[in-house]
């Protein structure tokens, strides 16, 4: 889903420090830092028993190393997805050179609002619409669907077991911080390409998982319920199979077609691209590709109201970006991945 996040409120802190002495820097350093764990420590119980005042709901709380969860289920109950949840973000930490998890969520770790059945979900999605400032439109959004996030504000995302599956959840939570962290990393806010926020989400969830349960297809991929049925809970072998043929046969859409596509026109074909070509820069050269991202929120256009459709100044951004990065067009990334997907997706040297 699309939205908008603010700075962290740290950065500002941090160049006015940077301006002190170096003895002074270090002082007021270990004083802040040690002011914002206890006042992290503070906000997080106080935002829990704020949910529970507010919804009346039975609720468990959870600090997980880089996650806050606040849930209808027990933590036994939600170890698994605070597993993949963990697991997706130390990926992502990994491939962006991330120090800790301030780094890409801000002052406070990311939330994880859990309902134990669908009931619980809309309680909890209209609780933190009244207490925060999510992106216009998050209830009207979050309600008719199963899970969401939210980058303005409050960095955080939303699921719900019932009548889901349970064990759907894990895949849930890997996907969402695939989509959190496109979002989060080196945040402005303007950036909003769509085919990166939903090919991250499908890249973490099966590379986290090893296959994928949970994709916006049906919808938000512009999929057609009979195609939808056909990419739910596959192997991440099967999704490599199944996009090297495409590529084999150029039956895939050209990457600048995939660039100019809404979030709702992107389809499981498209998805499937998007996640390959993510992994295809990644192994190409995992700091080059955090410098793409890098790049291409500074050349975002800036001018006028976030919004997630296509401008020709963003598809200029995303190939500067890449030129930057990588030192290859669009046209160039479309031919060496279409060589590389066609002979089997294999470790780049």
């Amino acid at each position: 889903m699309a939205s908008v996040r603010t700075e962290p409120i740290t950065q500002g802190l941090e160049y006015e420090m940077n301006r002190s002495t170096p003895t002074m820097t270090t002082a007021l350093l270990g004083v802040c830092l040690s002011l914002c764990s206890i006042s992290s420590a503070q906000d997080y119980a106080a935002e829990f028993e704020d949910a529970k005042t507010a919804t009346k709901l039975k609720l468990y709380f959870h600090e997980s190393p880089n996650f806050v969860w606040i849930s209808g289920l027990n933590v036994t109950q939600l170890r698994p997805s605070i597993k993949a949840a963990e697991s997706a973000y130390v990926r992502f930490k990994d491939i962006a050179d991330l120090g800790s998890w301030k780094d890409l969520w801000g002052r406070r770790k990311c939330l994880v609002v859990v309902g134990k059945n669908k009931g619980q979900y809309r309680k909890l999605v209209r609780w933190f619409a009244k207490k925060y400032e999510p992106f216009p439109e998050f209830v009207d959004n979050a309600l008719p669907y199963s899970y969401i996030s939210n980058h303005n504000k409050r960095t955080a995302f939303f699921m719900h077991s019932l009548p889901l599956p349970m064990k759907s959840l894990p895949f849930v939570a890997a996907h969402e911080v695939g989509h959190l962290a496109i979002w989060c990393y080196r945040t402005h806010h303007y950036f909003c390409p769509p085919w990166l926020v939903e090919g991250m989400g499908i890249y973490l969830e099966a590379r986290t998982m090893n296959r994928t349960q949970c994709y916006c297809f049906g919808g938000g991929y512009g999929d057609a319920a009979g195609s939808a049925e056909k990419m739910f809970n596959i192997e991440w072998r099967k999704w490599k199979q199944i996009v090297r043929q495409a590529a084999k046969k150029r039956n895939d859409k050209d990457l600048k077609g995939i660039l100019k596509m809404r979030f709702n026109q992107l389809g499981s074909e498209e998805i499937g691209k998007c996640w390959s070509v993510i992994d295809y820069l990644i192994l190409k050269d995992k700091r080059a590709f955090a410098r793409f991202l890098r790049r291409i929120k500074d050349y975002w256009p800036k001018d006028g109201p976030p919004r997630s459709d296509f401008t020709p100044e963003k598809l200029k951004a995303q190939d500067r970006a890449l030129r930057d990065a990588y030192g290859m067009s669009l046209e160039e990334l479309d031919t060496a991945w279409r060589a590389w997907a066609s002979k089997g997706m294999k470790k780049i040297e």
